[in-house]
C-alpha cells in the first residue's frame, strides 16, 4: 500500500467519503488489494482529474464491515465534516448531485435529502429554490443533524433524527428526492426505496448517487453480496419499488454514478 493513499469509504450521512471505523479488508478500485490511479486524461464534469482526493485516489474501504458501524463514528466527525480536504470533497459530489437534481425538476416545492448528513446539499438547494416551501433532512447520526441545524441558515430546512427504512413523513408529500453516498449503507435498501417512493407525489423525481461499478463485484461475494452495487442490481430494485424512466449518469469519476427517475 503507498503510504501516500489515504482509505475511504462512502458511507450513510449523504454526500461524503468517510474513512472505516475498523474494516476487515480494503476494496482499491479495479480489485481487492490493488491501486490504480486514474488514467491520464480522464476528467471530471468541471475539467479536473477525476480522482477526489489531493494524490489523486479514489479509494473505497467497505468490505467485510459491520453494516451499522457508521452512526457512533460519524457523531465524533461531525463538527468538523465540512472541513479540510475530506469537506471539499463533500462539497464537490454535492455541488454535482444538486445541479443534476435540478436538471430533471428545475423548480421543486419540497424536497427531502436522506442521509443528509450535515445538511450541505440541501442548504445549496435552498439557495437554488426559492419557490420551495421545505427542504427536509433525515440522517441516522444525531451529531450530524445537530450540526445541519447549527448550519441552517434558512427556515425552510428541517431536520430529522431517522433511517431511510422507516420515513417520518405521510404519503406523497415531497416532489424531489435526493440521497448522494447513502444508499449503500442502508440496512435494507428495497425497503428504504420503498419509502423513497411512497413519500414522493405522482410524477415526483429520485435522485440516487452512489457506488455503482463493475468494479465492485468482487465485494458481493463477501458481507455485501446483497448489496446494489452495479447499476442492474439497483435498476431492479428502483423497478421493484415502483420507479420508472431510470436514467444513469456519471457524477464524479468512473465508480460513482446517479441515477434519477420518477414515480
Amino acid at each position: 500500500m503507498s503510504p501516500r493513499a489515504k482509505r475511504w469509504s462512502y458511507c450513510n450521512t449523504g454526500g461524503c467519503a468517510k474513512a472505516c471505523a475498523a474494516p476487515e479488508r480494503s476494496f482499491w478500485i479495479g480489485r481487492e488489494e490493488t491501486t490504480h490511479r486514474q488514467p491520464p486524461g480522464n476528467l471530471g464534469q468541471r475539467g479536473r482529474p477525476a480522482g477526489p482526493t489531493s494524490c489523486g485516489w479514489l479509494i473505497c474501504q467497505t468490505a467485510g464491515v459491520p453494516p451499522h458501524r457508521d452512526v457512533a463514528a460519524f457523531d465524533e466527525r461531525a463538527p468538523g465534516y465540512e472541513q479540510g480536504s475530506r469537506g471539499r470533497l463533500h462539497h464537490d459530489i454535492a455541488d454535482r448531485a444538486a445541479e443534476l437534481a435540478l436538471s430533471v425538476h428545475a423548480a421543486p416545492r419540497r424536497v427531502l435529502d436522506v442521509g443528509c448528513g450535515t445538511g450541505y446539499l440541501l442548504r445549496l438547494l435552498a439557495g437554488r429554490c426559492p419557490h420551495a416551501t421545505e427542504l427536509a433532512g433525515i440522517d441516522p447520526a444525531p451529531s450530524m443533524i445537530e450540526a445541519a441545524e447549527q448550519a441552517a441558515d434558512d427556515r425552510r430546512l428541517r431536520f430529522t433524527v431517522g433511517a431511510a427504512e422507516r420515513l417520518p413523513y405521510p404519503d406523497g408529500v415531497f416532489d424531489l428526492v435526493a440521497s448522494t453516498t447513502s444508499f449503500d449503507h442502508w440496512a435494507d435498501q428495497r425497503a428504504g426505496l420503498g419509502e423513497c417512493a411512497r413519500v414522493l407525489v405522482p410524477g415526483g423525481h429520485l435522485l440516487l448517487a452512489d457506488l455503482f461499478s463493475p468494479w465492485l463485484v468482487p465485494t458481493l461475494l463477501g458481507r455485501r453480496r446483497g448489496k446494489a452495487r452495479t447499476r442492474q442490481r439497483a435498476s431492479r430494485l428502483l423497478s421493484a419499488a415502483g420507479f420508472k424512466d431510470l436514467a444513469w449518469h456519471d457524477l464524479y469519476a468512473f465508480i460513482l454514478k446517479a441515477v434519477t427517475a420518477t414515480t
